[in-house]
């Protein structure tokens, strides 16, 4: 998955949820990018929150994932209430 990145990238690879992901720690102001068009900034760290500042393409969809979820069993309950065709 995240081959091309050299040994320090494997060292950086952890498991969570089943699924294989990239583990990085940052500072606040530092950055993250993902390919050319995607930054993402520690912009606070409070207790046990992070504020994060996401510089992305404007035709890109960013949200938070409970949002998505939530989002998704709505449009699924609205889609089960339509009328079906006969």
């Amino acid at each position: 998955m995240f081959s091309g990145y050299g040994p320090y990238l494997a060292e950086n690879v952890s498991r969570h949820a089943g699924a294989e992901m990239l583990v990085l720690s940052r500072k606040v102001g530092e950055k993250l990018l993902i390919g050319k068009d995607i930054s993402i900034t520690v912009v606070r760290i409070v207790g046990g929150g992070v504020r994060l500042g996401i510089d992305a393409p404007q035709e890109m969809v960013v949200v938070r994932e409970e949002l998505a979820i939530e989002l998704a069993k709505r449009e699924k309950e609205t889609s089960g209430n339509s009328p079906r065709p006969s």
